[in-house]
């Protein structure tokens, strides 16, 4: 995919049976949208995207963006599934959040944009994982990895997380941080355990 898809607060999904690319010219804007009622405004939350390739890979070139963020309201989730092969998401992905809502008398903040990875293996974990951070998909985090030892340091901010290696060792030299205005959860499983510590803020 190599042009501007525009779909506010919509749905993309892009299917394959081999590889998927959103090249420089891939520019996904399914961000929430400010809609004037009269005297008074109304917020639209953030799109969400799919991306699967039952046998290949999933690449995103560094100048392809994709925006799921959202203005008081939730940010929206980008999901890509690659069973049998390689994430490499070298692009932005822009998914902050902001304002609150009233949850039975108590204000909660509208969610963070999400990112739900699996594949055989993840490109760049820590470079990906410090872009996502820059540009606020801080809802949620979850990544499983089919192939393969990881080992973090600080670079997963979220308030959620869930890592999980079907074939690998995990550790945690650093600091899972799931810190926030609401309560957070991790979530780490490994099937070959190497000597994982966790330090969560």
């Amino acid at each position: 995919l190599d042009t501007a898809v525009l779909l506010p607060s919509g749905k993309l999904r892009l299917a394959a049976q081999g590889d998927v690319r959103l090249a420089d010219g891939a520019q996904l804007d399914l961000a929430g949208r400010r809609i004037a009622f009269f005297d008074t405004a109304k917020y639209s939350w953030g799109g969400d995207v799919l991306i699967d390739s039952r046998q290949g890979d999933v690449q995103q070139d560094s100048g392809a963006k994709i925006s799921l963020a959202a203005q008081n309201n939730r940010a929206g989730t980008f999901t890509a599934h690659a069973a049998a092969g390689t994430l490499d998401l070298a692009g932005q992905l822009l998914g902050s959040s902001s304002g609150h809502y009233d949850a039975g008398g108590t204000e909660v903040p509208y969610s963070a944009g999400r990112i739900d990875l699996h594949g055989q293996g993840i490109n760049d974990f820590s470079g990906l994982n410090s872009r996502l951070t820059r540009d606020g998909v801080t809802g949620g985090r979850s990544f499983r990895i089919g192939e393969g030892d990881l080992a973090l340091g600080d670079e997963v901010v979220a308030r959620e997380v869930n890592i999980a290696l079907d074939n690998g060792q995990l550790w945690v030299n650093g600091t899972v941080d799931a810190s926030g205005e609401q309560a957070g959860s991790i979530r780490l499983a490994a099937l070959e355990r190497g000597a994982t510590e966790i330090l969560a803020k």
